[in-house]
């Protein structure tokens, strides 16, 4: 699927989550420590983590996403929604 894409990687592996719920986190969090890993080792110099899912088609070209993202090193775009709390 990848081929000729070495700067592309697409999880192994699969999680059952629940949108906003914590198994979302713990799969960002299990891909974020294996792409450490994997720096660490030197074995992949990775730059940008970006979570595409089924539904997710990306609208820019990955020439003008590395531009983008390259005026925005050490930022993140995670979004998180507050719940209410019951007092």
């Amino acid at each position: 699927v990848l081929k000729g894409y070495d700067n592309i990687r697409i999880a192994d592996w699969s999680m059952e989550t629940i949108w906003g719920g914590s198994s979302l986190l713990k799969m960002h969090l299990r891909v974020m420590h294996e792409l450490k890993q994997l720096r660490d080792e030197e074995k992949w110099n990775w730059s940008y983590l970006i979570n595409l899912s089924e539904s997710d088609f990306p609208l820019k070209s990955i020439d003008e996403l590395n531009i983008y993202l390259g005026q925005f090193d050490d930022y993140n775009f995670i979004k998180f929604h507050s719940m209410p709390i019951k007092e």
